[in-house]
């Protein structure tokens, strides 16, 4: 029963090294995605302030 606990956990922990590299790359690409919505938030912002500049 130990034996097939400690297989159970190592094939776990290969699946996770085996997955490593695709989480990682997720996390990349949401922050980079993310980054990019916020430059593109705070230009939008940024234009409605010169806007509102321009009304007062």
């Amino acid at each position: 029963d130990i034996i097939s606990m400690s297989y159970l956990f190592l094939s776990c922990t290969e699946k996770y090294l085996l997955l490593y590299p695709k989480i990682q790359e997720k996390i990349a690409s949401f922050m980079k995605e993310r980054d990019h919505k916020l430059l593109t938030l705070e230009s939008e912002l940024l234009a409605i302030d010169i806007i509102f500049e321009n009304i007062s």
